[in-house]
């Protein structure tokens, strides 16, 4: 995998908010159910899903990661129930990760990173189809998010290393009763993607 940032200019999700209040609605609009989905309107949920996230830093990294080949093939799949398109994956999963987030009484940096994480492990849940052979989904995620972590470890270091534990990327010895719960909880999430089967 490669970083392709230079490469994904169609894809413009940013790190900041442009003030538009008016966020995608969890119903895919009529118009869009039996045509290609617009290429605006994708860019449009990718970036109400990364304006979800209040820290600036945190924010630019989860929009570069999204538009790398891989999240962004697998966050703007349609998800189709009973024959009917019904919205985008990346709706799906902002959703979920905000009812994750939102469900208990936690700090601000907290609250973004429980956002973030959940967001990641939904992509590393979908990339299970890219992945062939022995190779694994978790070297694959690691990958694509190196270059963008390591800038986020040197912009806000308490983000990039609560982030790292929650997606099992730090140390043994660093784990906390904290960050075990969090997980536990992004597990919950990633489990109702398995049922939802989208």
């Amino acid at each position: 995998m490669s970083n392709n940032n230079d490469t994904n200019t169609g894809h413009n999700a940013n790190d900041g908010n442009d003030g538009n209040t008016n966020k995608p609605t969890s119903a895919m609009p009529e118009f869009l159910q039996n045509t290609p989905v617009d290429q605006d309107y994708l860019d449009d949920l990718a970036q109400s899903a990364v304006d979800e996230i209040g820290d600036l830093d945190l924010r630019s990294f989860m929009a570069h990661v999204m538009v790398e080949i891989e999240p962004w093939e697998v966050l703007t799949r349609t998800v189709v129930v009973k024959g009917q398109a019904v919205g985008i994956r990346v709706q799906f999963l902002s959703s979920i990760a905000l009812q994750v987030r939102n469900a208990y009484d936690l700090g601000e940096m907290e609250k973004d990173v429980i956002y973030t994480a959940t967001l990641l492990h939904g992509i590393e849940y979908w990339l299970r189809d890219w992945v062939v052979g022995n190779t694994s989904v978790r070297d694959v995620m690691f990958t694509i998010v190196r270059a963008h972590l390591h800038e986020l470890d040197e912009n806000s270091p308490s983000h990039a290393q609560m982030l790292r534990l929650c997606m099992d990327w730090g140390n043994e010895d660093e784990q906390s009763v904290f960050i075990t719960w969090l997980q536990q909880r992004m597990h919950k999430a990633v489990q109702t993607l398995e049922r939802m089967k989208f």
